[in-house]
């Protein structure tokens, strides 16, 4: 019962809680997704200096998609586009996919290792060759591709581990100018999953509740029960028994005080519960005996 109790809480406090939460999460997504097709030919300008994961005005960071070109400098002036204009400098091929599929399925990568990250872009980009491991990413993302792997520029989502989701949103920056460099950007919002959260606290709950439910129906239990019904007997017996050479080192008075406690654990004078709230319940009580008799 009281593990029910506990649940109910729990389930109350994290609903209470998570209002907020997705109210936040909407408004996160709209702003992620909704409106992002509606971009395309928005200027937005450069925050830093430089080709690798640099940040922009919109939110989006962004890799470098022309090796050997100019990087860009802060304030620099960039227009939106969808990523079908993300190609290879040496045939023409469109690699927008191959580059979504980067961050999607090798998100860990993307996000923890920036250099190796923009060598694989440009291996993509340039048939730049840094290193077998990039070579083999490349490799097993156009197989990916090959076999109909597919993201969209906007609203892509995969969970990250069993309390976060991750949406994806994509777009090419274009610098305008030969021979400076355009850019693949990308956005990552983060989210909590909350259904996840509260099916673990199920699964912490139940089970014991389940145990509790079948041990009544085993007869076996019964014996079991018995002889635990014993044992705390036998443990008090022996804590009595160490302590009484305590209590015979005082008067006599506290031995007889201590076996009319046990003989006689509750006074027949002895009133449990609240008086005052006793006597408000009869007094209301006789009020509605009394009234019912008047009518």
């Amino acid at each position: 019962m009281k593990r029910i109790l506990t649940l109910f809480i729990i389930l109350l406090a994290i609903l209470s809680g998570t209002g907020l939460v997705f109210a936040e999460n909407i408004t996160e997504e709209n702003m992620t997704s909704s409106n992002e097709e509606e971009r395309i030919g928005e200027k937005v300008t450069t925050k830093d200096n430089g080709y690798l994961n640099i940040s922009f005005n919109d939110s989006y960071n962004g890799y470098c998609i022309d090796k050997g070109w100019n990087g860009a400098s802060s304030g620099d002036t960039f227009t939106v586009e969808n990523t079908s204009n993300a190609r290879n400098n040496n045939n023409g091929e469109e690699i927008g996919n191959y580059l979504k599929i980067l961050f999607v399925d090798y998100h860990d990568l993307v996000t923890t290792d920036k250099k190796s990250t923009q060598n694989i872009i440009w291996g993509f980009s340039n048939d730049y060759h840094y290193s077998p491991e990039c070579d083999s990413i490349i490799k097993a993302i156009k197989d990916s591709s090959d076999n109909g792997r597919t993201i969209s520029d906007h609203g892509e989502t995969i969970d990250i581990n069993n309390t976060t989701k991750a949406t994806f949103d994509f777009e090419v920056l274009n610098s305008g100018s030969y021979g400076y460099q355009s850019f693949f950007g990308y956005k990552i919002t983060y989210k909590t999953i909350v259904n996840e959260i509260m099916n673990n606290t199920f699964e912490n709950i139940l089970p014991d509740n389940q145990t509790n439910e079948t041990e009544p129906e085993n007869t076996t239990n019964n014996t079991t029960t018995n002889e635990n019904t014993t044992e705390p007997e036998t443990t008090n017996n022996t804590t009595l028994t160490e302590n009484q050479e305590t209590i015979d080192k005082y008067a006599s008075e506290n031995d007889k005080m201590q076996s009319d406690h046990k003989n006689n654990p509750k006074p027949k004078n002895h009133i449990t519960g609240n008086p005052i709230a006793s006597l408000i319940a009869i007094l209301l009580f006789s009020m509605c005996i009394l009234k019912i008799r008047r009518d």
